[in-house]
């Protein structure tokens, strides 16, 4: 897990879309997701069969 802090904060809470970026994906990658969705932030899940570092990109979508 890795909280993600907004550089400004949304007025609301944001919807977050999240796409791992990968060469394995359903098979190394199983999935991504987040949690505690807030006007500040999120917090990213990402679900592997190993340990490797996986870069996540991610766009939030709120009022400001």
């Amino acid at each position: 897990m890795k909280r993600v802090t907004f550089p400004k904060p949304f007025k609301d809470k944001a919807d977050v879309i999240l796409t791992p970026i990968t060469s394995v994906p359903g098979t190394t990658v199983q999935g991504v997701g987040t949690d505690n969705n807030t006007k500040e932030g999120f917090d990213a899940y990402v679900k592997r069969t190993n340990s490797t570092e996986t870069i996540l990109t991610w766009v939030a979508i709120g009022p400001m």
